[in-house]
């Protein structure tokens, strides 16, 4: 944003800017109080634009703030996706704070003062959305994995006791609980 030296926030708001947006310079030139005239760097009109108001052009969209009407002409240079990427991959740093910490320390150096706070902490939110993501993966899987497991167990444990009734009844072996009883029956009866 023109003049140099002023924050972009403080003429513009509400930017959004599509991944497609051809690169592009736009100059905005005031007519009047507070109405400007929007021209590509060829000199082409394309629309006006005023404060409060949403301004939307090929891939780009913005407000103007009331502070932008005390500046005669604003220039607006978008850049192509590639070459936004890469200027903030240079200005970009990442590092691990230690060997053993899982910590790491992300930084961002831009003349864009705006952008400097916005870069590490929208890496840092994707980055906490990733993990979170992938933990909730993790933990499906496990939930997964643990409930085939208990299903083959509960098979396997049907099976084994199908065939302890078998092996019981073809070796006419009693059942403890009922061989109990009944010995405690006999006994009751001699003594009575």
């Amino acid at each position: 944003v023109e003049p140099q030296g002023v924050r972009r926030e403080k003429f513009l708001e509400a930017i959004r800017l599509s991944p497609d947006a051809e690169a592009q310079e736009y100059r905005l030139v005031k007519e009047g109080d507070s109405s400007y005239v929007v021209h590509t760097e060829d000199g082409k009109s394309l629309s006006r634009a005023r404060p409060g108001k949403l301004v939307k052009l090929s891939g780009l969209s913005f407000r103007l703030t009331p502070e932008a009407t005390r500046s005669s002409e604003l220039r607006i240079v978008v850049q192509s996706f590639a070459r936004a990427v890469e200027g903030v991959r240079a200005g970009l740093n990442a590092a691990r704070a230690g060997r053993e910490a899982d910590i790491v320390t992300v930084s961002y150096r831009d003349s864009d003062h705006g952008l400097v706070w916005q870069v590490p902490n929208f890496i840092a939110e994707r980055f906490i959305e990733a993990r979170r993501d992938a933990r909730k993966v993790e933990a499906r899987s496990q939930v997964k994995f643990l409930r085939e497991q208990i299903d083959t167990l509960s098979k396997q444990l049907t099976l084994a006791e199908e065939d302890l009734k078998d092996f019981r009844e073809r070796a006419r072996v009693v059942s403890p609980q009922v061989e109990a009883s009944s010995q405690i029956a006999r006994i009751v009866e001699l003594e009575s």
